[in-house]
């Protein structure tokens, strides 16, 4: 009780924030953990995933129809040089709580526990054994929803707060499959990764992203058919700054999404202060809340698409006016610092419910 009286009490303390976390520096953990230690005491737990692992993933890079050269190399020597083991290491899989909470240090007694979506490598189980609120962080839902859905919904009610990020409208099968707080966290931005970079802009158009023909193949076909209708777009796999300084060289950045979900490209393009333009959502997905159409991005349909692209190269003042007011609220609201407030405050005015 005393832990939950201290979520309450004072909304400026520093919390003892327990968090199940991944080795890996361009993943949504990382930027979660980051934002909290600035403002609490963080000590994370999770599988270490070494060189090994990401030559692996570079590889697979080679799979993608877009494809660039040294991709492969890039990812792999970026990701080995910057993971990091998490706090407490321990073998990929499911944690049990219970078991834990031996290995903490005596003087750290958790007041939050944050788990944010790790396919299988993290699962802790038995939440209650850590005695204090917890919240689960569910990102892609959007590829959940067909590979096991009922058991992740099943994962999710031993949680007290659950918070949907990438795909809003699911928030629903949450509500209805028992997880009584259920609320919607988008994707944010990392101001040291994700940032305005004074450089020429080189590119007329760029896309950075997967390109695997079995998950992304409307992106695919899209890239395709403005390369064939005569656009230059430079399609590239780069990560964390060597994204941002290709996003920053760009007139125009171009977003596709997936299946809906308002994805974290949107957030880390607007934060380089290029004008993004990005594929129009459900009114559901919750991005018409965020950013406003012609002023902070632009929304394109692929009926519309060739001639949006053609008129803002051409039109540079319109285009950076709107790159500019999107760069600006951006920072102002969708940080990974302002989420983390965002659902600690929720927490807090909640905490009676649990």
């Amino acid at each position: 009780m005393k832990r939950r009286e201290k979520l309450i009490s004072s909304s400026s303390e520093r919390l003892n924030i327990l968090m199940a976390s991944l080795t890996g520096p361009i993943s949504s953990p990382t930027f979660y953990e980051r934002a909290l230690r600035k403002e609490h005491n963080v000590l994370t737990f999770g599988p270490f995933r070494g060189a090994d692992f990401w030559r692996s993933q570079g590889e697979s890079f080679k799979l993608h129809a877009c494809y660039r050269q040294g991709s492969a190399e890039h990812w792999t020597d970026i990701c080995t040089r910057l993971s990091k083991p998490c706090d407490i290491v321990t073998e990929k899989g499911v944690i049990d709580m219970g078991q834990l909470i031996k290995k903490l240090p005596g003087e750290f007694i958790p007041e939050l526990f944050i788990w944010v979506d790790q396919y299988s490598w993290n699962l802790p189980v038995n939440v209650g054994a850590l005695n204090c609120p917890s919240i689960a962080l569910f990102g892609d839902t959007h590829m959940h929803i067909n590979h096991d859905w009922e058991t992740w919904l099943k994962y999710a009610r031993q949680y007290d707060f659950v918070f949907v990020t990438f795909n809003k409208g699911h928030m629903k099968h949450f509500q209805n499959s028992g997880s009584p707080l259920v609320f919607w966290s988008p994707a944010a931005l990392d101001p040291e990764a994700h940032f305005k970079i004074r450089a020429e802009k080189i590119y007329p158009v760029s896309f950075v992203g997967g390109t695997y023909e079995k998950i992304h193949a409307d992106r695919v076909r899209l890239i395709e058919r403005l390369r064939r209708e005569g656009i230059d777009l430079y399609v590239d796999s780069k990560v964390l700054q060597d994204m941002s300084l290709i996003f920053s060289r760009s007139q125009i950045v171009l977003n596709t999404s997936l299946a809906d979900d308002l994805n974290m490209r949107v957030f880390e393009a607007l934060g380089t202060g290029s004008l993004l333009m990005t594929n129009r959502l459900s009114q559901e997905s919750g991005l018409g809340e965020l950013f406003r159409d012609r002023e902070h991005l632009v929304v394109y349909d692929e009926s519309d698409i060739l001639s949006l692209i053609r008129h803002y190269l051409g039109n540079h003042d319109e285009r950076e006016r709107i790159a500019a007011a999107g760069h600006a609220e951006a920072l102002r609201k969708h940080t990974y610092l302002h989420r983390v407030q965002e659902m600690i405050n929720i927490v807090r005015e909640n905490i009676h419910a649990i």
